[in-house]
């Protein structure tokens, strides 16, 4: 499948998903970029969806990729500010067994960790104007280079993917918690107590990655 008709399919789910599927609140699925994230059919024989409720599991859920991930794979992370991808890039990266401290390079596009299982190249392109743009910066030899490649925000940069990648979409999601005397919420907002957790559907995009999902334990 071509990266651009998994686009069209992740983004008829997102619009014709209902609201009660995953949760929500109003405003909390706004996205500050125009660029929608490619959109995973729930049938997909290679689409993983995990609903994760706390900060551990999601970065239980990355450090799960990350042991059947090998030298050449790369991860594309979507998802709104605060949904999780570096949380998600973190555990990914205690799988390679990578011992520094992985921080988001918001500013310096790319971190390189090379102390673990493989090379582990971290991109943030949250702050490139062009896709073409990451070509000054060697993107090329990364993204076809002996390491692992993991890039943040990699919407952004669709059109210069390769088009077999790991798709990774993070959003929040809401759950109705009990009422404070413990018995079920009535239906009235002002009884309404949300439990805030995330959604990570994974997709294994390509002949490459055919059997990944195969290996993946929740």
């Amino acid at each position: 499948m071509k990266v651009e008709d998994a686009l069209v399919r992740l983004e008829r789910f997102l619009l014709h998903r209902s609201v009660g599927d995953v949760g929500g609140a109003p405003g909390q699925h706004e996205r500050t970029h125009e660029n929608r994230p490619p959109v995973f059919d729930r049938k997909d024989e290679n689409l993983i969806s995990i609903r994760t409720m706390s900060e551990k599991e999601t970065g239980d859920v990355g450090f799960k990729l990350g042991r059947i991930i090998k030298n050449g794979d790369i991860v594309c992370l979507t998802g709104e500010l605060g949904a999780g991808k570096t949380v998600f890039v973190k555990g990914i990266a205690s799988a390679l067994n990578v011992d520094e401290y992985i921080t988001s390079p918001t500013f310096t596009i790319v971190n390189e960790y090379n102390n673990g299982k493989f090379p582990v190249y971290h991109f943030d392109v949250y702050r490139i104007s062009e896709p073409d743009d990451m070509y000054e910066i060697g993107f090329e030899e990364y993204i076809y280079g002996d390491g692992v490649v993991v890039i943040e925000w990699a919407d952004l940069i669709k059109e210069i993917l390769p088009p077999e990648v790991i798709w990774v979409n993070i959003e929040k999601s809401y759950l109705n918690k009990k009422d404070t005397t413990g018995t079920d919420i009535i239906d009235t907002e002002a009884y309404l107590v949300l439990e805030e957790g995330r959604i990570i559907n994974i997709y294994f995009l390509g002949e490459k990655y055919k059997n990944y999902a195969d290996y993946f334990t929740v």
